[in-house]
């Protein structure tokens, strides 16, 4: 009689799990599988890039204002804030660290973002260190206690999906 051993798939294989898109239900469980404390944005990263949300959800949430970005929560919890934030055409955050120690992801759904990190100098003044521009489809990300900011340096509006995690105050 002979036995034969059955692997998943998905267990020889992965990188399959790793490109595979994740909901918004998945998204939350594989966060909520790792304790806020020992989250790194070497964890986080690869799960929000995974998020897939469609267009028909998120645009329900879209919000944009003449004056300053607009911004909705799509989902907070004790464990995760998502919202969505959308930039017109030179709109700008201002430079800040977030509160309460966040890791934060940002997922381009539209248009481009730039974000600008900031460092202090000598002085302990606040000056611009690098900055990155991403278009729809890529992530940026804050670690904690990092100063940045945001800009819509382009000639469209802007919308981004922010993850943080643990939840900001």
């Amino acid at each position: 009689m002979n036995h034969y051993s059955v692997t998943p798939v998905l267990n020889t294989h992965p990188q399959i799990l790793r490109d595979f898109p994740l909901t918004l239900e998945d998204f939350l469980n594989a966060n909520m599988a790792v304790p806020s404390h020992l989250r790194t944005l070497e964890h986080l990263k690869p799960l929000v890039a995974r998020l897939e949300l469609s267009e028909s959800f998120w645009r329900q949430f879209v919000l944009f204002h003449p004056d300053r970005y607009g911004s909705k929560i799509i989902i907070r919890n004790d464990d995760v804030e998502i919202a969505l934030i959308c930039w017109l055409p030179g709109q700008k955050s201002g430079v800040h660290p977030h509160k309460n120690a966040a890791l934060n992801v940002t997922k381009v759904l539209q248009g481009s973002i730039t974000q600008q990190y900031y460092r202090p100098d000598h002085q302990r003044q606040l000056v611009l260190d690098q900055e990155v521009t991403v278009s729809a489809g890529e992530i940026t990300w804050t670690d904690r206690y990092e100063y940045h900011q945001l800009v819509n340096n382009a000639e469209q509006n802007c919308i981004t999906l922010h993850v943080y995690t643990p939840v900001r105050e």
